[in-house]
């Protein structure tokens, strides 16, 4: 699994966020707040690393691509769209959900024209599809941004 690494200055200012957060102007604030707060910026840090990895994997399988894929290729690319999900930051998380949604939704439109690539859908198939998942696409191109933006492209970090 291609894994890409958070870049430096991303890790040393999430956790710097975090261990200014956890820093409080009363002198009698418990150390465990400062402890969980430090953690939850770590937590958050992982977690964006976790999607991260995901939107790379999806990348590695061609999950976005337009081409023919049998029902194990479709399983596996509901797999990692679900791990992005369930990866993804509070503020993109509807965006993930509907983007599990339409991969749902285009396996099972594949399995019912027998696994055919988008371009071999016949015409009015294609068109209806699209016009009914129009506000769903909206959403994906969404996150599919947002990941692009959010995660290193370069296995040294870089973007």
């Amino acid at each position: 699994m291609h894994i890409n690494r958070i870049s430096h200055g991303l890790l040393a200012a999430a956790l710097s966020i975090g261990l200014l957060a956890g820093c409080s102007s009363s002198s009698d604030a418990p150390a465990a707040e400062a402890a969980t707060t430090t953690t939850t910026a770590a937590a958050t840090t992982a977690s964006l690393s976790d999607f991260c990895d995901a939107f790379a994997d999806l990348g590695a399988t061609g999950g976005g691509s337009l081409a023919a894929r049998d029902a194990a290729g479709w399983a596996e690319n509901i797999a990692i769209i679900t791990r992005l999900a369930e990866a993804a930051p509070d503020e993109i998380s509807a965006q993930a959900d509907a983007y599990v949604t339409m991969a749902h939704d285009r396996a099972e439109l594949a399995a019912d024209n027998g696994y055919v690539g988008v371009d071999d859908l016949p015409a009015d198939v294609r068109s209806a599809f699209v016009s009914s998942h129009a506000d769903l696409q909206a959403q994906v191109n969404e996150l599919l941004a947002y990941a692009g933006k959010a995660c290193p492209t370069g296995s040294d970090g870089s973007t």
